[in-house]
């Protein structure tokens, strides 16, 4: 029957059921839908029901949904909901019918933020929380989410993308797998405690404040000025730093050079093999003869101390010539 046909009456005294009635004005259609003598309803035009409040989208008027169809018959007239509670986006979302939402909050789980909901959200400045690093990238880069917290501290450096640095409002996080490139620019982020490196070598531009502070691994700086040396060496997470070509030597005192030994061992020139060696000013007769001439990182040394000391150990000190290069007498 059409719309015109299906009276007030028709409907009062019909017996018959499974319904078609066609040409059906939109406005109408729920409410007669409600007949359970009609199975199926094709509108005269329009093919959405606008901005029906979710409270609204009860089981029967889902029900009454299933029943309408738009004017070609076979397509169901869809429905745009608005002030959608965030605990129930997700089945609503993932209703057929339902094409366009708005939500009542802007924060919402991701497990509540799913793709039905992002698909078909129309709500802006969202906060996501509790969003995995697998899915953090693809949910910072929503234009409609303005914030987000991870549900884990830890990522790999694929993962905290520039659109997660920026989005995420998480902190204390350690960053792996991180570029000798990326390292200074992932330390910088106040958010991230620690990194890991991809690669352990890195250069001295690469070797950053803030990576000294936060690298975990086990690394090889490499052009490394001279003067620098012992500081960079200083990291117990520094195993090797590599001193930039051609300074080979490093003058330090005695009791400098005793202070600095567990430094000085990291040191290597350029090429990682040759060894950076010390030139050693005020040694004392003893100090030269049982610790820095045994010593292969003391590559010469100047001895300082009283005559008695020096005739003492003098003819093993004259034996080291030339690495001993100069014997002074204090008095």
């Amino acid at each position: 029957l059409t719309a015109d046909q299906y009276t007030t009456a028709v409907a009062s005294k019909n017996t018959i059921g499974s319904l078609i009635v066609t040409g059906v004005d939109l406005a109408s259609a729920i409410a007669l839908a409600a007949d359970l003598n009609i199975s199926k309803i094709v509108v005269a035009s329009g093919t959405s029901v606008s901005n029906l409040s979710a409270a609204a989208f009860t089981g029967s008027y889902k029900a009454a949904l299933d029943k309408i169809y738009q004017s070609d018959g076979t397509t169901p007239v869809t429905i745009n909901l608005t002030d959608v509670l965030a605990t129930d986006a997700a089945s609503m979302a993932a209703d057929a019918h339902v094409t366009s939402l708005s939500l009542a909050a802007t924060t919402l789980t991701a497990s509540q933020y799913t793709t039905a909901v992002a698909s078909k959200d129309s709500t802006t400045g969202l906060t996501i929380t509790g969003v995995s690093a697998a899915n953090a990238d693809t949910i910072a880069t929503d234009p409609k989410v303005i914030s987000l917290t991870l549900a884990s501290k830890t990522l790999t450096a694929a993962q905290y993308t520039p659109n997660v640095a920026s989005m995420s409002a998480t902190t204390g996080l350690t960053i792996t797998g991180v570029s000798p490139a990326n390292a200074g620019t992932v330390a910088a982020d106040s958010k991230v405690r620690y990194i890991t490196l991809a690669n352990s070598t890195l250069t001295a531009d690469q070797y950053t404040g803030a990576v000294a502070s936060k690298a975990l691994t086990s690394l090889t700086i490499t052009g490394v000025a001279i003067a620098d040396a012992l500081t960079v060496a200083t990291n117990l997470n520094v195993a090797k730093v590599y001193v930039s070509a051609p300074d080979t030597d490093i003058a330090l005192s005695a009791s400098a050079y005793l202070t600095y030994k567990s430094r000085f061992l990291k040191l290597y020139q350029s090429d990682g093999v040759g060894l950076i060696t010390a030139t050693i000013s005020g040694a004392s007769a003893s100090q030269a003869i049982n610790t820095f001439i045994p010593d292969q990182r003391v590559g010469s040394l100047a001895v300082f101390d009283t005559s008695a000391n020096l005739l003492t150990y003098y003819d093993q000190l004259a034996a080291a010539w030339p690495k001993v290069a100069q014997i002074v007498s204090s008095d």
